[in-house]
């Protein structure tokens, strides 16, 4: 029960009853401009094209899976939004290189042209994603509205891949 907040400079932690600070962690040369608390416990530091994980449990920072460090297109790119997929992944949306599916739990990450994909991401600047009750996504924008990716559509097995080109 301890809120956490993020600045240019440090991690704060503090008493979410009486809001006084009880720690502040230095950023290490870390300049996130978007971070997202994962349900285990580790918030995900994005910016300045890299991602950083803090394990809030232990208060120390986590090496970065070796999946996200290595995969060729989201090595150099700057993530923008990072938002909760299914019960083991996390979608990664990235200022210039599209959208990416990391699976923390398989260890492997997907970028949105390749096969696997779960969805077709809209052709828009996304500015934020929320999962409904139903598992559907909803994906907006700031100037082009917003789309629904339903969840039935994962269940029948629908190829994306193909799909986006057979709608070209």
């Amino acid at each position: 029960n301890k809120l956490w907040a993020v600045t240019p400079l440090s991690l704060r932690r503090y008493n979410s009853s009486t809001l006084a600070l009880e720690d502040s962690i230095p950023m290490q040369g870390i300049f996130p401009t978007h971070f997202f608390m994962h349900t285990n416990g580790i918030l995900w530091l994005a910016g300045n094209r890299q991602i950083t994980l803090f394990d809030t449990h232990t208060h120390k920072f986590k090496e970065t899976p070796q999946a996200l460090r290595s995969h060729p297109l989201l090595l150099h790119a700057n993530v923008n939004y990072i938002h909760p997929y299914g019960s083991n992944s996390l979608l990664l949306n990235t200022d210039q290189q599209g959208m990416f599916l990391y699976n923390y739990v398989e260890g492997y990450v997907i970028h949105q042209s390749e096969n696997g994909f779960p969805f077709e991401v809209p052709h828009f600047k996304i500015s934020t994603m929320f999962t409904d009750s139903q598992k559907n996504l909803w994906i907006g924008s700031v100037d082009q509205g917003y789309v629904v990716r339903y969840n039935y559509k994962e269940r029948f097995n629908t190829n994306n891949h193909l799909s986006s080109y057979l709608n070209r």
